[in-house]
């Protein structure tokens, strides 16, 4: 990302080291291997409070409150919270070449394969 407000690049510097702020802190995948896209969805009038999206290609999407004048987040809520008792497999981009030179443009979840080449059981605990 190119920012042209400092201010703001710092808010988003910020946010960026809060990527898991609440429940999906304790999925070490998601810290590991995958980072989340991040959306200000909405702001007050004075821009203190900021709703902000944490969209993770392996989880559920998260949101939380981000107070712009303190630099701090409180957490929102999850979106599918069900979801974070599985070890979902995360989401890659694929570029296809298509035969008129133009690109298309999908997503990939590959299937998790364990040493033995059977296919790993994800059920919740």
């Amino acid at each position: 990302r190119h920012f042209f407000d400092p201010d703001l690049e710092e808010d988003y510097r910020i946010l960026e080291e809060r990527q898991f702020p609440s429940l999906l802190s304790s999925s070490s995948l998601l810290k590991e291997n995958n980072a989340a896209e991040i959306f200000v969805c909405s702001k007050t009038r004075d821009e203190e409070l900021w709703a902000v999206q944490y969209k993770h290609s392996n989880g559920s999407e998260e949101y939380v409150i981000y107070n712009q004048r303190t630099k701090t987040t409180s957490p929102l809520f999850v979106s599918k919270p069900e979801l974070q008792n599985y070890d979902l497999s995360p989401r890659e981009i694929v570029r296809i070449r298509t035969r008129d030179d133009l690109e298309l443009v999908g997503y990939l979840t590959r299937v998790r394969m364990s040493s033995s080449s059977q296919l790993q059981n994800s059920r919740p605990t």
